[in-house]
C-alpha cells in the first residue's frame, strides 16, 4: 500500500500546487483590474468635476467595461479560492493516513501493481530455475 499511497500524495500534492498556483495568478490579475478600475474611476470623478455635469458616454462606457472586467476577474479568484479550499482540503485527508497502521497483506496490492506494470511495459524478466539458481550463488559468493 505504500507504493499506491505515495502514488495519491503525489497526485494530490501536484494538484493542491497546481490550484495554488492558478489562485496567486487569479489574485494577481484582480489586484491589476481593479487598480486600472479605479484609476479610471477617479478620471471619471475628476471630468465630472471639472465639467460640471455628468461625463460622456464614452467615458462612462470605459468606466462599465474596467468594472466589468474587474468583477470577471475577482469571481474567477473567488472560485480559484474555492478550488484551493478543495485541493488543500484532500491533501491534508491524503495525508492524514500516514500514520495509519494496514495489515502486510496490502503489500500484496502494491507487488500487484509493480508487476502489472512490468508486464505492460514488457520488463518481466524470464525466470528459470537455472536462472535463480545463479543469482543465488552470486548472492552468496
Amino acid at each position: 500500500m505504500m507504493l499506491l499511497y505515495g502514488l495519491v500524495r503525489c497526485i494530490a500534492s501536484a494538484l493542491r500546487y497546481k490550484a495554488k498556483r492558478a489562485h496567486d495568478r487569479a489574485k494577481a490579475l484582480y489586484e491589476t483590474l481593479q487598480t486600472a478600475f479605479t484609476s479610471v474611476e477617479t478620471e471619471c470623478k475628476a471630468e465630472e468635476v471639472a465639467l460640471g455635469r455628468p461625463v460622456d458616454y464614452t467615458s462612462q462606457l470605459r468606466l462599465m467595461k474596467a468594472f466589468e472586467k474587474s468583477e470577471d476577474s475577482r469571481q474567477r479568484w473567488v472560485r480559484s479560492a474555492e478550488r484551493l479550499a478543495k485541493r488543500e482540503k484532500l491533501a491534508e485527508r491524503v495525508n492524514g493516513f500516514q500514520n495509519a497502521r494496514l495489515p502486510y497483506t496490502f503489500g500484496l496490492i502494491d507487488m500487484t501493481v509493480v508487476l502489472r506494470a512490468f508486464e505492460y511495459f514488457g520488463l518481466t524478466p524470464e525466470l528459470t530455475l537455472g536462472s535463480i539458481i545463479e543469482t543465488v550463488k552470486v548472492w552468496f559468493t
